[in-house]
């Protein structure tokens, strides 16, 4: 769900870019806020559509806010009513988040252990890199967006490596693998 939702979101903002609207605006501000408690671990990608929204279409933050705020409450209320705190099943690996030395090896784990690394089980990703480094000088909103996109990807990764039971790219690659496509 988490993959779909990013998936939207990132064909929203490209829209956006192509064609303004506040339907636009309301339709990310709805799947942001789904997305953010669907999987609260990969809650750090919204940051980037929050700075494009902020940088791009400040006057229509209300509505992005707004429109986040009412889909998020869904799950707000349902992660409250049955797991009994705000991040749902994740609280169980939440209490766990701590930072040190076993930190960098989980994190260089997640990214290139053979038995788990994301660049491992998707190699193509090694051309995203390349494709970032093309895209760092273009100063188009889409761009500038993508570039964001990459600091919320590395902190996504550290989250997910301060785990204890890390499970590699089962747990990071499926929610930072839409916006690494889009670097090809």
């Amino acid at each position: 769900m988490s993959v779909l939702l990013l998936v939207v979101i990132i064909f929203l903002v490209l829209r956006n870019e192509r064609q303004l609207s506040d339907g636009n605006i309301i339709v990310l501000g709805l799947f942001s806020g789904l997305f953010i408690f669907n999987r609260p671990s990969d809650s750090l990608l919204i940051l980037p559509i929050l700075v494009f929204v902020l940088w791009y279409n400040r006057e229509k933050i209300e509505y992005y806010v707004l429109s986040g705020v009412i889909a998020g409450l869904q799950f707000l209320f349902f992660n409250v009513i049955f797991f009994y705190n705000i991040l749902g099943g994740s609280f169980i690996s939440a209490s766990l988040l701590t930072l040190d030395v076993t930190t960098l090896f989980n994190y260089l784990g997640l990214l290139f252990a053979p038995n788990k690394g994301l660049f491992i089980f998707s190699l193509i990703l090694i051309f995203s890199i390349f494709g970032f480094w093309i895209t760092r000088k273009k100063n188009t909103p889409a761009c500038r967006f993508l570039q964001g996109s990459v600091i919320a990807m590395a902190l996504t990764v550290l989250v997910n490596s301060t785990f204890d039971d890390w499970s590699g790219g089962i747990r990071t690659g499926p929610g930072i693998l839409p916006a690494c496509c889009l670097f090809w």
